[in-house]
């Protein structure tokens, strides 16, 4: 009887622990992709901030990119991309494929048709060997880490969509608590005269934080602004939010004149504006009143300072800025290759072989400064289609959002989304913001923001 007792309670324990198992299996496997995010983030932060090459430090991002979108894939993190508008679908697989494609060997017929290829063919057949087989890319090399990388914003992408509300504000917390570390590193860069120098040489008091461009710094911290003030914004408990994005906004407009960077200053003074709009709706007259003068104070206080008049001297030099003839002495290269590209990542390469000696200075140039128009010269017509299925998408999502209450928590999401979107927007005209792993962290968010799946009947706030 013992024995005949014992075995119904055995078998009791054994359900109650096959029912508790498959429920702690669930719950580690919903936070497998908030793990992989946030560590992919954390690599592309520490280590995304230079220029893209072979350096030891993106050797590491492409091991890691490998690593996660393999994992990715195997618990298949990309069945996101079915839930996608088809226009989003396009643009997104577009990212990835285009280097890939611009790697693939072709035969000596093809690729001696292909505009642009004299030098090239001159430089094969010194070594004899201008009838093998090349890719369309003149800089296969580089066209393959922005591959690699390319691939890498699909990843996180797609990672960012399956997370739950939850997982998804923790990961932009995380990335919030990233930029204050750079901000930590930047404090310190200042007030040294440039120590630590993590990515660049010395370029005194200036705050870079993890960045090797002030202007991809500045550009950070005006996307955290945004990120801060709408995406992780409360539909409760307003009070205490409202101050801490005051707060945030005000150290960030100061850091922003540190980093030194023109583009800066009007990109974090729109994000600030659009965050103090949205605020400012849903406090009285005189608190609206008390919040202008305060900001108003604070310009006046930031105006006054000589690291301020450094930066508006530099706004009133625009004129002789290089980069107007960055543009001029890339336009014959971009007529020659804008059917179908040099390959990505091509630019410098290609810029060194047909630069003129007046044109020599003690630095190279590395890139066009106008993201649009070296999109053109390196994925030309293909690379052109891609962002207009990307910007097709984008706009669909507009009605969505109008549709949405405003005490639902989502609609801040989207407008943080549309608010980032639209200062990679301007800054691509001045400079290359999505050429850095560590700056395009924040359009993977945004087009997150933009694309979750959204429960229209939930209107209310995510407590």
């Amino acid at each position: 009887m013992a024995v005949q007792q014992r075995l119904p309670m055995a078998g009791k324990g054994r359900g109650r622990r096959s029912r508790t198992r498959p429920g702690i299996r669930s719950r580690l496997s919903g936070y497998g992709d908030l793990t992989l995010t946030t560590g992919y983030v954390f690599c592309l932060a520490l280590l995304g901030g230079g220029l893209a090459n072979w350096t030891l430090a993106y050797v590491i991002i492409a091991i890691a990119t490998i690593l996660v979108s393999g994992v990715t894939l195997w618990r298949g993190g990309w069945s996101a991309m079915q839930s996608l508008p088809i226009a989003a679908r396009v643009g997104l697989i577009g990212v990835a494929v285009i280097p890939l494609l611009q790697m693939i060997p072709l035969p000596p017929g093809l690729w001696h048709a292909l505009p642009g290829q004299d030098l090239r063919l001159g430089t094969l057949s010194l070594a004899g060997i201008a009838d093998s087989w090349q890719p369309l890319s003149i800089e296969p090399v580089s066209t393959a880490l922005v591959a690699i990388l390319a691939i890498g914003f699909v990843t996180l992408t797609m990672l960012l969509l399956r997370l739950n509300d939850r997982q998804f504000r923790t990961a932009l917390w995380v990335v919030v608590g990233m930029l204050l570390a750079g901000i930590c590193v930047g404090f310190s860069q200042v007030a040294s005269n440039g120590w630590p120098q993590l990515q660049v040489s010395n370029m005194g008091s200036t705050m870079l934080g993890f960045y090797a461009n002030k202007n991809h710094m500045a550009m950070a911290i005006a996307c955290t602004i945004v990120l801060l003030g709408l995406g992780l914004a409360p539909s409760t408990d307003q009070g205490r939010h409202r101050v801490i994005v005051g707060s945030f906004v005000a150290l960030a407009l100061i850091c922003i004149v540190t980093t030194n960077s023109r583009a800066g200053l009007g990109l974090g003074g729109l994000a600030a504006i659009i965050v103090f709009f949205h605020i400012a709706r849903k406090i009285s007259l005189r608190w609206r009143i008390a919040a202008v003068v305060t900001l108003v104070a604070l310009v006046l206080a930031v105006a006054s300072s000589d690291v301020f008049r450094t930066v508006s001297t530099r706004v009133g030099e625009v004129d002789d800025d290089a980069r107007w003839s960055f543009l001029l002495w890339s336009r014959p290269l971009i007529e020659e290759y804008w059917v179908l590209g040099s390959g990505l990542g091509s630019f410098a390469t290609l810029f060194a072989a047909h630069e003129q000696l007046a044109w020599v200075k003690p630095s190279y140039v590395n890139a066009i400064h106008d993201d649009y128009l070296q999109l053109i010269l390196e994925a030309g017509v293909p690379g052109l289609l891609i962002l207009l299925a990307m910007i097709v998408a984008v706009l669909g999502r507009v009605k969505l959002w109008l549709s949405l209450n405003k005490k639902n928590f989502r609609r801040n999401e989207m407008t943080a989304g549309f608010t980032i979107l639209l200062l990679f927007m301007i800054h691509s005209f001045l400079d290359y913001p999505l050429r850095r792993p560590a700056a395009w962290i924040f359009c993977t968010i945004a087009l997150a923001a933009l694309f979750r799946p959204v429960e229209r009947a939930r209107d209310r706030p995510l407590v």
